[in-house]
């Protein structure tokens, strides 16, 4: 039976914040296509330090800070999906606003929630 955190028993807990981190690590060893943008997500290592150590094992190429702007965050997100790249990004969701119902609608029009990439 699991436990209240979903470990089983005798497990060490995983954290919401570690099992991002793991999540982020993991897809980007799997798959050299995704990359990570966002606000402080390079050298100061994300707000929660869910990006640290990313940019020191993957480089620059592919942890890419971004200035102060979810919109431009979610729209490059958007895009970087709609070219077939594997994007994870990085915004504080108070601030994201009307952008994150677009890019929703962007990904439902586009037919990316079924798991295909864009132009399949």
């Amino acid at each position: 039976m699991p436990g209240t955190n979903g470990s089983a028993p005798g497990e060490t807990p995983v954290t919401f914040l570690e099992a991002i981190k793991q999540a982020m690590f993991e897809e980007m060893e799997r798959d050299p296509a995704v990359v990570l943008l966002g606000e402080d997500v390079g050298v100061y290592g994300g707000a929660f330090k869910t990006s640290e150590g990313l940019l020191e094992r993957f480089g620059w190429e592919r942890v890419i800070d971004t200035p102060i702007s979810e919109s431009a965050i979610i729209g490059a997100a958007c895009g970087m999906s709609y070219l077939g790249l594997g994007e994870s990004g990085d915004v504080f969701r108070a601030y994201a606003g009307a952008e994150g119902d677009l890019s929703l609608d962007a990904v439902r029009r586009e037919g990316l929630a079924e798991g295909r990439r864009a132009g399949q």
